[in-house]
C-alpha cells in the first residue's frame, strides 16, 4: 500500500463527484483521517515507513 498517492486518489474522487463533495469534510479527511490511517498502517506493518 502506498499512502503517498492520497492526493491523487482524493483528486480523482473530487474530480468525478460533480460538485457533491463537501469541502469542509474533504479538508477534515485530509487533516485527520489520512494521517491517522497512515500511522495505523505503519504500526500494523511493524514500523515500516509507507
Amino acid at each position: 500500500m502506498r499512502l503517498d498517492r492520497d492526493e491523487n486518489i482524493l483528486e480523482h474522487i473530487v474530480a468525478h463527484s460533480y460538485g457533491t463533495v463537501d469541502p469542509e469534510i474533504t479538508w477534515e479527511i485530509m487533516q485527520d483521517d489520512i494521517p491517522a490511517l497512515r500511522e495505523y498502517c505503519e504500526k500494523v506493518l511493524g514500523g515500516e515507513s509507507l
